[in-house]
């Protein structure tokens, strides 16, 4: 059985090989080609998830047997903009064996494919990793319905398609699309829509455990005594193809323009103040404020 066929056969490879296979993945990790979007390999983020793994699982060891100082914990391991399905399966393989593990994902994982790239516009979707097929795209979504991914991300860059205009090596163009404002929109879509995540799924990966995993909870990402007031007023009813013209991002364009959508944000609130109605925005500058993150607890996440 091969290295990568399972995520049981990979991590029990690890076990096997102890220090030498942290080794030996970050030796095919640097012989892979990773220069850009579409010249990255499916199974290029297992392998260095596989790395990672690994060297918790031989730290773990190591500490084994030890006595350990009082409040003292290993590392949370949490990879961002996961895009192929067994990078999710050999993380939750890892949590299930004990390693304090994190996946996220992203909308344009979700809803683009690779497809994209052969279209003339293809720089519009250069990002990494790159967009994967239809299949992977099927089987992320799986793995957010039952809960193997912990939280969506938006991994927005405002690149405006002036900075790529011209460029054929895609060596060259900074890799990363728009994205922020059209998260909530694209997965009440894509998500709950279809009925593949239910809507109080759509508030836990969007709001209460990003807000967790960067100790901004309570504060952020619930509504309780003492939380801040912030609020999104939605319409999950109406449906319409989505535009770049609505939207508020400097790139200027959405690689989702053309799609259709259901759902309209009518208001924004934040800490009590509305900031935007009905397609305008209507804070005031100034009026953002630093929040100070509180030490991470796992338990929070993870349990």
């Amino acid at each position: 059985m091969g290295l990568l066929e399972t995520p049981a056969a990979a991590l029990a490879w690890i076990g096997r090989q102890g220090t030498r296979a942290v080794a030996l993945s970050v030796f095919a990790g640097l012989a892979l080609p990773w220069l850009a979007a579409t010249a990255k390999p499916a199974f290029t983020p297992s392998l260095f998830v596989l790395l990672c793994l690994a060297f918790l699982r031989v730290r773990m060891a190591d500490l084994r047997g030890h006595v350990r100082r009082p409040g003292l914990v290993l590392a949370v391991l949490a990879w961002m903009m996961i895009a192929t399905p067994l990078a999710v399966d050999l993380i939750s393989e890892g949590r299930r064996g004990g390693v304090r593990a994190i996946a996220e994902t992203c909308p344009h994982y979700l809803v683009l494919d690779d497809s994209r790239y052969d279209q003339p516009d293809a720089a519009r979707y250069v990002m990494t990793p790159p967009l994967r097929d239809l299949k992977s795209q099927a089987q992320l979504w799986d793995r957010l319905s039952r809960g193997a991914i912990q939280s969506i991300g938006s991994d927005h860059c405002g690149f405006s398609l002036s900075q790529r205009a011209g460029i054929d090596d895609f060596r060259e163009i900074s890799p990363g699309i728009p994205g922020v404002e059209t998260s909530l929109l694209l997965m009440h879509s894509f998500g709950v829509v279809p009925r593949r995540i239910t809507r109080s799924d759509l508030v836990r990966l969007l709001c209460t455990n990003p807000a967790k995993i960067f100790g901004l909870w309570p504060q952020k990402g619930d509504l309780q005594t003492g939380s801040d007031a912030d609020l999104v007023l939605f319409d999950p009813r109406p449906t319409r193809v989505l535009s770049a013209a609505e939207l508020h991002s400097r790139a200027g364009f959405s690689p989702y323009e053309g799609m259709t959508v259901t759902g309209k944000v009518h208001t924004t609130i934040c800490r009590g103040q509305v900031i935007y109605r009905d397609g305008a925005i209507v804070g005031h500058r100034n009026f953002g404020r630093f929040v100070k993150c509180r030490p991470f607890d796992p338990e929070m996440v993870l349990r």
